[in-house]
């Protein structure tokens, strides 16, 4: 576990982007955006990942998929 963290692992969540847009158009920040019924994956790295491993992980996908999917980094 990297020193300092209290995390016990990482999750990332990768969700299609369908609803992109909609979020900024809202009249103010909502109290909760739930994703019901989204074909997603999650990958669970009981090890934490680093703050440098993360930021290459989203560089990554970003090159390769640009902004068709939504990503989610928490640790837990």
């Amino acid at each position: 576990m990297p020193s300092g963290s209290r995390s016990r692992r990482t999750v990332v969540r990768v969700r299609p982007s369908f609803f992109k847009g909609i979020l900024e158009l809202a009249p103010r920040r909502p109290s909760a955006v739930i994703y019901r019924g989204l074909p997603s994956m999650e990958l669970v790295f009981n090890q934490p990942l680093t703050d440098e491993e993360k930021r290459e992980f989203l560089r990554a996908l970003e090159e390769k998929f640009g902004d068709e999917f939504d990503v989610e980094v928490v640790d837990e």
